[in-house]
């Protein structure tokens, strides 16, 4: 089950030119067995940050409230930060992933795709 939680920044992060400060709020997206278990597909977490965009932080760079466990991933989220997180966790569960910014693009690439491709499904299929 792919779940989130509330994280904050142990230290800043500097992502595609943009600097995150230390303390900073983020949504943790990672499959878990619904319990205390979090599996983020490698050594990163796949967040999204308050500008709106899904990167892939150093797990050594998040503090994860467990307390904030949701069951309702969809609550709050838009259907694209949601497939992009999706995407995200499925290209870190591989055996190798790129640069973070090149997987982070990825997943929002694959998003965009697939609502493009579901805007277009005819509703009768």
């Amino acid at each position: 089950m792919i779940d989130r939680f509330k994280g904050k920044l142990k230290r800043e992060v500097e992502k595609g030119g943009v600097s995150y400060a230390a303390g900073t709020n983020v949504v943790v997206i990672g499959q878990t067995d619904g319990a205390t278990t979090l599996n983020t597909g490698g050594f990163a977490f796949c967040c999204v940050m308050p500008n709106g965009c899904i990167e892939h932080i150093q797990d050594t760079s998040i503090i994860v409230d467990m307390e904030s466990f949701s069951k309702q991933a969809t609550e709050n989220m838009t259907k694209r930060e949601l497939f992009a997180g999706l995407a995200m966790v499925g290209l870190l569960s591989g055996n190798g992933y790129d640069d973070e910014a090149t997987t982070a693009n990825d997943a929002v690439c694959y998003a965009d795709v697939l609502l493009a491709k579901l805007s277009k499904t005819d509703k009768t299929e």
